[in-house]
């Protein structure tokens, strides 16, 4: 018996808050919850580039394991707490040199450390340590990567300059579960639930997006020629607005909130998906039962949510 792949899905997010989002991407064919779950979790564990700090210089310290004055923790232990402040870094910056410069008696957290332009701290409460009556001056040097890199990975010669230990992935942690669900009579079709955690650096929807983006520049290195890059491109002139593989065309019209007597409208006339309603000429949408240059109205304005346009 010959099965079609169910090829399209819609990505819904049923659950976002600071460094928290739950998606749910489907139906999908037979097997291909676990097939995206797995591969998608793994990049997004280890393929999304991030900020960290890579070393840092402390005004009357030569090296780790020795003490600041006015500083309650030891030198480890602070540099294991500036381990954990999320950095971002905006634009084609890939280097940015910080500083914190406090007088005690004083509770040092990451917003204490002064930022310079393009750079930004997604965790401003992220405590530090304790200072009592001393000053601390520190120097941070921020560098981009990937994953988790050990101080000793860094070779510097520079008396008193500490490399650290450098968390650059903003993915903390991800989860993925896999449930049946049907559409009409199929009932054996995959429903995929992520759970994606980040520092905040990024969102776990930039995050998923990201991830998606990297899997399909390397699946398109196996079927496209040696030196060719993939490109995507409209299939016809009615499509030309924004890219045939665009996640926004695979979308279900569920997505775009519409009202019942539009959304009734558009299922009765074998409109699924938003890409299937972008094919559409708007003079076939006008003289659709129950449609109207309002309702083209309403619809153009979710679609803008989006960032699709109709045809003409």
């Amino acid at each position: 018996m010959h099965v079609m792949l169910n090829t399209t899905f819609s990505v819904k997010t049923l659950k976002e808050e600071q460094g928290y989002a739950m998606f749910v991407i489907g139906p999908l064919s037979p097997g291909y919850g676990y097939t995206l779950g797995h591969a998608m979790r793994r990049a997004l564990l280890t393929s999304i580039p991030g900020a960290a700090i890579t070393s840092v210089r402390i005004n009357g310290v030569k090296h780790k394991f020795s003490e600041a004055p006015g500083l309650k923790e030891n030198i480890v232990d602070f540099l294991l707490n500036l381990k954990g402040v999320a950095v971002k870094l905006s634009g084609s910056k890939k280097t940015a040199t910080l500083s914190l410069s406090v007088k005690g008696p004083h509770t040092i957290t990451a917003g204490d450390i002064e930022v310079s332009e393009g750079v930004t701290i997604a965790n401003p409460d992220h405590y530090l340590g304790h200072l009592s009556d001393k000053k601390l001056d520190v120097e941070m040097t921020v560098e981009e990567g990937y994953g988790y890199s050990l101080s000793e990975d860094r070779e510097i010669s520079e008396v008193g300059t500490i490399p650290t230990d450098a968390v650059f992935t903003p993915v903390q942690r991800v989860n993925y579960t896999v449930k049946a669900t049907r559409v009409g009579r199929q009932t054996d079709l995959d429903e995929l639930t992520m759970e994606i955690w980040t520092n905040g650096a990024v969102t776990p929807h930039e995050a998923l997006m990201q991830s998606a983006k990297l899997l399909s520049g390397a699946f398109s290195q196996i079927y496209l020629p040696e030196g060719e890059t993939y490109v995507a491109t409209a299939e016809s002139s009615t499509v030309s607005n924004v890219a045939s593989d665009s996640p926004s065309l695979r979308l279900t019209i569920d997505e775009l909130d519409l009202p019942t007597r539009i959304y009734n409208s558009l299922r009765n006339g074998g409109i699924e998906t938003i890409g299937q309603l972008i094919e559409r000429p708007r003079k076939e949408l006008v003289s659709m039962r129950n449609m109207g240059s309002k309702s083209i109205t309403i619809i153009e304005e979710k679609l803008k949510e989006k960032g699709v346009t109709l045809s003409n």
